[in-house]
């Protein structure tokens, strides 16, 4: 039985690591550098006349190819860090950017491209250089990294190829390891859901899991057409789209008059819902391709039936990624989504449930499991939205917490427990507001404001989160989930981490926060998947002597 505040989806991919033999990934997909094992997000598509596509993404319509790898763009031996997605045919182009004046490099270029080019062939992506406030010196390595894409693929206009970058502002792309990479990366090119799960672990950077879905919906009876799409973003989040890249792929015939507005609708009821820390990125991009490969008429209408049925599978699908953004939020425990509904337009409901999610105050009282209304009436009120104050209704869950715009009587332990369930779950609390009588509605979605946002965003933390591989990070995993069962000779990195949290492995490893249903689980989530491989290098650094295996029989048989 579900709790009141677990989150409805499964988070794919949190299996036990792979020994040695298990038959279990494509020889094809993963013939090229970099780790590929994070988590899969938990994708919340809502419900309607479409069919999610269990394990889908950037590959399953028709046309698509993608792949991963690493390339030597973040720190040695880390996961993949080059991603590449390919149309064959050609796929109409849309795309939607940041509003931060500091725009990126591949931001300006992928503007220009659209503008050249209804049509495009490819989408490059790297992570670990934002290429932002890099000046001429970063906009010409964009450019050679897109000529040198469009060469690899054997194109004659290097504006056939989209950019996308992420990760530290100020510093250019390494554009001489990107560059080499290419002939490789797009030699590794394929269709099966193996590559777009490893372009979509690609796209990460701070992310503690991927994000790709896939649904099929039919546009008229015998017409079925497929979306793919995959998504980053962990931090840097907030409405107007954030350290967010996403991608999505569509096998249906359409206009370019047609699927850019689509898209820039879609995005505004999804990816602009989102808010994590109110901070607007200078990389946001969303590129959708549709490259027709399912065949039929094209669609050149957009009130057509086929077009209506088209942009709301679309809008499903984005707000399915877009609500794993706010999900894996950093340092975040708990996904809100703020349900607005009585006001005068869906535009002024979406307005205020983002003023809502964005609320530190709010989004502290829910860290706190504090049932705080008046929080959430005064972000709702700040909004710019007129409304009468006295046809406010508020409620936390199942508990109506104001009505008449006035305070009720209720419950303030159940309402608590109610949020502290969803933390123990990493689940959702969702928040409605009422504003009056209204035909408008919306959404909007973010998550609470913990210590660890502080702490990972201050810089002590940052290091783990990029995988910087260190002596400190492997004590910190091991210490807490094996010094109970060490006895007094073990090694004094078992003993004393290098973190003098009293609860090391949760604020060195905020992995622990996909798995916090009891203390087992935490232990074999962040020992025995994150943590044997930097905790064997670090034993070895610190012990050279010592006999591994003895200390830590439970390391055997990991194929290191």
């Amino acid at each position: 039985m579900k709790t009141a505040g677990a989150l409805t989806g499964a988070i794919i991919g949190l299996s036990r690591p792979v020994r040695r033999g298990s038959p279990v990934r494509a020889a094809d997909a993963d013939s090229l550098p970099g780790n590929f094992t994070i988590p899969q997000a938990p994708i919340l598509i809502p419900e309607g006349p479409w069919r999610t596509i269990e394990g889908g993404g950037l590959t399953t319509p028709q046309g698509f190819k993608a792949q991963g790898m690493y390339a030597g763009l973040r720190a040695s031996g880390e996961k993949g860090d080059l991603s590449l997605v390919v149309s064959d045919p050609p796929a109409v182009s849309a795309g939607a950017f940041t509003t931060n004046v500091m725009c990126a490099a591949p931001v300006s270029i992928c503007k220009e491209s659209l503008a050249a080019r209804e049509t495009v062939v490819a989408v490059l992506a790297n992570a670990g250089q934002a290429n932002a406030a890099t000046g001429a010196a970063g906009h010409a390595d964009a450019v050679r990294s897109q000529r040198a894409a469009a060469e690899a693929l054997g194109l004659d206009d290097e504006r056939a190829v989209l950019l996308m970058s992420t990760g530290v502002i100020g510093r250019r792309i390494r554009v001489e390891e990107l560059c080499a990479a290419l002939p490789a990366l797009a030699g590794g090119l394929g269709a099966s859901a193996r590559h777009g799960l490893r372009a979509a672990v690609a796209l990460t950077t701070t992310d503690l899991a991927s994000k790709s879905a896939a649904l099929a919906v039919e546009l008229a009876p015998g017409r079925t057409v497929s979306l793919g799409g995959a998504c980053k973003g962990s931090g840097m989040i907030h409405p107007n789209m954030a350290t967010m890249l996403g991608v999505v792929t569509c096998d249906a015939p359409v206009a370019a008059s047609v699927w850019r507005p689509m898209l820039a609708a879609a995005c505004a009821a999804s990816f602009n819902q989102i808010t994590v820390d109110g901070d607007t990125s200078t990389n946001d991009t969303v590129l959708g391709l549709a490259n027709g490969a399912a065949g039929g008429e094209p669609i050149v209408d957009r009130a057509s039936p086929e077009a209506r049925a088209l942009e709301a599978a679309l809008t499903a699908l984005l707000q399915g990624l877009a609500k794993s953004i706010a999900w894996d939020g950093e340092g975040a425990t708990m996904l809100l989504e703020c349900t607005v509904a009585g006001a005068a337009s869906d535009a002024d409901a979406r307005r205020v449930a983002r003023s809502v999610v964005g609320s530190s105050l709010v989004k502290s009282a829910m860290f706190g499991h504090d049932p705080n209304w008046g929080r959430i009436a005064a972000a709702a009120g700040y909004s710019g939205v007129q409304y009468s104050q006295d046809e406010v209704r508020i409620s936390l869950g199942a508990t109506e917490l104001m009505a008449g715009g006035q305070p009720l009587d209720f419950d303030a332990k159940a309402a608590s427990a109610y949020m502290a369930q969803a933390a123990a779950d990493h689940g959702t609390v969702e928040i409605r507001v009422s504003i009056g009588d209204g035909p408008g509605t919306g959404q909007a979605w973010g998550c609470d404001l913990s210590y660890d946002y502080v702490k990972i965003n201050a810089g002590a933390f940052k290091g783990w989160r990029e995988g910087q591989t260190c002596v400190g990070r492997a004590r910190a995993y091991l210490s807490e989930a094996h010094y109970k069962a060490m006895n007094s000779d073990a090694p004094p990195c078992f003993r004393y981490p290098a973190c003098n949290h009293p609860s090391p492995t949760k604020h060195c490893c905020r992995v622990h926060h996909l798995t916090r249903r009891n203390e087992t689980n935490l232990q074999w989530l962040g020992v025995a998947v994150a943590g044997r491989l930097c905790a064997w290098m670090a034993i070895k650094d610190d012990h050279p002597g010592t006999n591994v295996l003895a200390w830590v029989p439970s390391l055997s048989g990991y194929p290191f």
